[in-house]
């Protein structure tokens, strides 16, 4: 593979990467801010709104934004019934074959993009009491989009590169490797 695309596989895996790491702490943050949604409305007598409001706000936009990492892991939905059992060049063929599928999720992250545009110029906010602005949620859908588009040209650069006969290696081969590399530098 030429050097661009592998820097474009390992760049975008990278940031992923570093995404999802953070990302894993939203689920921290929803934690604490459901405990205070029951703590003022049981023991304050004072429902908040703006705690069930942000709570779910929170668990959109991590929900949306957890699919660029999920695809990086191979954890998306798949009939592993025949999918498991298949040489690494048979899948690499059948995922080239369902790119076409993110077709969707392009159409998706354009029509996000302009739906923030929008909602960001007529000021457009959430039904609620509280009436948050609706933009920043509507951005992070379309910035879960566009990482997982990116993300989905990687595994095919990943997948062209396995049927080539020449595979790409992983985050966790080349940490092997670097480990054997210094663990051989040692003895």
């Amino acid at each position: 593979m030429p050097k661009p695309l592998i820097a474009y596989v390992m760049a975008v895996e990278s940031f992923v990467w570093k995404m999802w790491t953070g990302l894993r702490w939203t689920s921290i943050a929803i934690i604490v801010i459901l405990a205070y949604a029951v703590f003022v409305r049981h023991a304050m007598n004072a429902p908040s709104i703006q705690a069930y409001e942000l709570a779910m706000f929170t668990m959109t936009a991590a929900f949306i934004l957890a699919g660029g990492p999920l695809l990086l892991q191979d954890e998306h939905v798949r009939m592993d019934a025949f999918y498991a059992r298949w040489s690494p060049r048979k899948r690499a063929i059948m995922d080239i074959c369902t790119f076409v599928l993110f077709i969707y999720i392009a159409v998706m992250a354009v029509t996000a993009v302009t739906a923030t545009f929008d909602s960001f110029a007529t000021g457009q906010h959430t039904k609620s009491i509280w009436g948050p602005p609706l933009w920043p949620l509507k951005a992070c859908i379309a910035a879960g989009c566009i990482i997982l588009l990116f993300q989905a040209v990687a595994n095919l650069i990943r997948d062209v590169a396995t049927i080539r006969g020449k595979p790409i290696p992983t985050r966790a081969e080349r940490a092997a490797k670097e480990h054997d590399r210094f663990g051989k530098a040692d003895a």
